[in-house]
């Protein structure tokens, strides 16, 4: 009886110790507010960049399983080149060292801030393995980083702080610093989220704004959230529905002043052009319009491209057929853009896979072309890789409120 009740106790504990490992360190989601140090770094001025993302080991962890080397898929979403490799030490297994939160603020002269608020048996376990090595970056002390990059790192009880500084690049920009929008509510009543995001500047057609990743109740899709999205109308839930069978792989719209449309779109079918998907470009107004990715090449070989006028906008393509193709996306862009429709900024939508398959195809048709192709393909396989983690997604959507007040992205529908 005694050994049945030892089997018993060793049983449970060996559970108790499973649950407290896969709950506290194995991958996961695992939302949560900011504490009151991240909030402040979130409204902290001077900064074009903050970042806050909780229970960072398990969270980041999931996010790899995903999109692979995740420092190379990040150098892509903010728009350069996938160079990955780990700039910062390695801790065993993890992305991260296991905490509870981590904050990264970087502005656009190279200047950085992290603080991990790690576990207190990790952060004594870091500080004493430190100690013994004379690492400074786990025992603090100046550290060199990146391209050449120098910084302090610094512990405050279990907090492990770094700052540091890259050295200058030609053509990079001044620091901007982002404004606290002053009717914004206090971070804290905020739903419980996988990360908050909050850029100073625009990101391609994304506003600058605090953004939240979450979970949405009901659907349980993820959501990118700025602001107060509202329900997406018919007229825009249409648009995006119509993305599917033959209607384009992707397309991104963006309405400017006084009724304004600048669109353009990529069919899962291939155009004339040896190699290169059907594509067209849907323009309404005076503003500059978006342009063909292979433009430059067709106008160096003197091919005309096929123009007509559908629901109010001017459709460019390579070859007619894909112009009289467009006539559903324009038909669905007038109903969502048009004069009377108003409410929006930009709109966008993909099938992933079939999206990332021709620019693939598309880059690799430009990459044979000598001295141009090279640069002209670029964009084609930056999308390509971008696109690579969503590729079992039916869809992606993008909904950018006039003025930016609101955005609702869903990068899996």
């Amino acid at each position: 009886m005694r050994r049945r009740a030892l089997g018993a106790a060793a049983a449970l504990v060996t559970l108790a110790a499973a649950g407290h490992l896969a709950y506290w360190y194995l991958p996961r989601e695992r939302p949560a507010r900011p504490d009151a140090t991240a909030s402040a770094w979130l409204r902290e001025p001077g900064w074009d960049l903050v970042a806050w993302i909780p229970y960072p080991h398990q969270n980041l962890a999931r996010l790899e399983a995903r999109v692979g080397d995740l420092r190379a898929w990040l150098d892509l979403v903010a728009g350069g080149p996938a160079r990955g490799g780990r700039s910062l030490p390695d801790f065993g297994p993890f992305v991260v060292p296991p905490a509870r939160a981590l904050a990264v603020a970087a502005d656009a002269s190279g200047r950085v801030r992290a603080e991990l608020a790690a576990y207190p048996a990790i952060a004594a376990l870091a500080r004493a393995a430190g100690a013994v090595a004379r690492n400074p970056w786990l025992a603090g002390g100046a550290v060199r980083w990146g391209g050449g990059g120098r910084g302090t790192v610094a512990w405050s009880g279990t907090r492990w702080r770094f700052e540091g500084r890259e050295p200058p690049r030609p053509g990079r920009g001044s620091p901007r610093g982002f404004a606290v929008p002053p009717g914004e509510p206090p971070l804290s009543p905020l739903p419980p989220a996988l990360a908050l995001i909050r850029l100073g500047a625009p990101l391609g057609p994304l506003p600058a704004a605090l953004y939240r990743f979450a979970r949405a109740g009901g659907s349980g899709r993820l959501e990118v959230i700025a602001g107060t999205p509202a329900a997406t109308p018919p007229a825009v839930a249409g648009l995006f529905a119509a993305t599917a069978g033959e209607g384009p792989a992707g397309w991104l719209a963006q309405a400017g002043p006084a009724g304004e449309v600048h669109a353009a779109a990529l069919w899962d079918a291939a155009g004339d052009v040896p190699g290169l998907p059907a594509m067209a470009t849907l323009d309404r107004g005076t503003g500059r319009g978006m342009r063909l990715p292979t433009e430059g090449l067709a106008r160096l070989v003197g091919r005309r491209l096929a123009e007509r006028e559908l629901h109010g906008l001017r459709v460019r393509a390579f070859e007619p057929a894909t112009a009289a193709r467009a006539e559903a996306l324009a038909a669905g862009l007038d109903a969502a853009l048009g004069p009377e429709a108003g409410g929006y900024a930009a709109l966008a939508a993909a099938r992933p896979a079939a999206l990332a398959a021709r620019a693939r195809t598309a880059a690799e048709a430009l990459e044979a072309v000598p001295l141009v192709g090279a640069s002209e393909a670029e964009p084609l396989r930056r999308l390509e890789r971008l696109l690579a983690p969503l590729a079992g997604c039916p869809e992606a959507t993008l909904e950018v409120a006039a003025g930016g007040t609101a955005v609702r992205f869903v990068p899996c529908g």
